[in-house]
């Protein structure tokens, strides 16, 4: 058996930077005695961490600390800089949101446009454009310097090349294929500012990349919402594939016969399967006394899915219920066989769905003989707003693409 290498200087310290910015995700401030004992890393290597935070300025002073019980002089503190921003562009729940956001996490002006107007219909030079000028607006209506915007990161569906800044594949199909948008986007925008793409799954599943919960685990997130996304996460990060496919598990076939063909040109993938437009459909093939009784306290203000979800005491919601779960629990009983992770994260419309359907889904995923003797399936749920979920994990991969190139 060959030997296992030892980490490189850059990986490790790459490695411990991220346990540190794991630590001080829940803190409003810090001491570097603190975060020592916290991560076990040595007093030296987190104080050089914190001098390179500040030197990026994602850190700035805070003032002096408390002293310990036996007294001794007060510690140095520290907090995320409230003066320096990321401005993520989400689309989710049917809009398409700008937000400028300060790395402490408080939102201070939010640009909210039409989903199908600016993506599904605009053209990818309309969208652009629309882009430039929101961006532009954001940073001159709070009279900030474009110095103070640490990074812009938008998110799109289809096939994301974030490293080159590239959309292969695009979401909506109809702008194409191989879009160098990040190039496109600094030819527009008036002044400097490093501009991020990725994948909105991706995005979503980068909130968990700093949460001491993720730490040495391996992690799938279901992210559903217009789309359905399965990305895996270990130690809190989204491995890199040639293809830049990761993340699209919402696509595994689960019904090849069946008579709708999604996005992707495939049939059968569970984001159609259990899609608003597939549940409605269930839901218009009633008898119109049971869609009467059904529909009975529903409102169009929140998706179709969560309603029936949580809908009680009604028949028809418990069978189209567990038509969902049956899906659900096919496609992550191909997740544990695969990578077999330590839990599940339901993001999204199944993040509202109640413990009998996640049992249902367990007892699925169980059917499998390889997987029946599992007593401990860790399924969460996390039901923030998924344009929250796209900030923070927006965030978090800019503060991941500073500790990795120094930018």
């Amino acid at each position: 058996m060959s030997e296992r290498k030892a980490a490189l200087p850059r990986d490790l310290k790459q490695k411990n930077y991220e346990a540190i910015l794991r630590a001080l995700a829940d803190k409003k401030t810090f001491a570097v005695n603190q975060i020592a004992d916290a991560t076990k890393i040595s007093r030296l290597t987190v104080a050089k961490a914190v001098e390179s935070f500040i030197e990026h300025e994602i850190v700035i002073p805070a003032g002096k600390g408390s002293s310990t019980s036996v007294g001794g002089k007060k510690p140095k503190e520290y907090t995320l800089n409230p003066d320096r921003y990321v401005i993520c562009i989400s689309p989710a729940q049917q809009h398409l949101t700008f937000t400028l956001i300060s790395l402490n996490g408080v939102v201070h002006d939010c640009i909210e446009m039409d989903f199908q107007a600016r993506i599904m219909t605009a053209s990818y030079q309309e969208y652009l454009k629309n882009t430039t000028d929101n961006i532009v607006m954001l940073v001159e209506k709070n009279h900030i310097s474009p110095e103070q915007v640490l990074g812009v990161i938008a998110c799109f569906g289809g096939i994301i090349d974030s490293q080159n800044g590239m959309i292969i594949t695009s979401y909506p199909r109809h702008w194409g294929q191989n879009l160098p948008v990040v190039e496109d986007l600094k030819k527009l925008i008036p002044f400097p500012v490093k501009i991020y793409i990725e994948n909105v799954s991706k995005v979503t599943a980068s909130i968990l990349m700093f949460d001491p919960e993720a730490a040495d685990k391996k992690v799938a997130v279901v992210y559903t919402d217009y789309g359905t996304a399965i990305t895996f996460l270990d130690n809190g990060m989204i491995p890199a594939t040639r293809h830049h496919t990761s993340g699209e598990f919402g696509h595994i076939c689960l019904e090849p016969d069946d008579e709708d063909v999604c996005d992707c040109g495939a049939r059968g993938c569970l984001e159609v399967l259990i899609s608003q437009r597939r549940i409605s459909r269930l839901v218009d093939a009633l008898d119109k006394k049971a869609k009467n009784a059904l529909l009975a306290d529903y409102k169009n203000d929140i998706d179709l899915r969560i309603y029936i979800l949580q809908k009680e005491n009604n028949p028809d919601a418990e069978k189209i219920r567990k038509y969902m779960a049956n899906y659900l629990g096919l496609a992550l009983r191909a997740v544990f066989l695969g990578i077999d992770p330590d839990y599940i994260m339901l993001m999204g419309i199944f993040a509202y769905a109640p413990d009998s359907f996640i049992e249902e889904v367990k007892k699925i995923i169980r059917e499998n003989i390889y997987l029946a003797c599992i007593d401990d399936i860790d399924i969460r749920k996390d039901k923030r707003d998924l344009t929250v979920l796209l900030n923070q994990g927006g965030i978090n991969l800019v503060l991941k693409s500073i500790i990795e190139n120094g930018e």
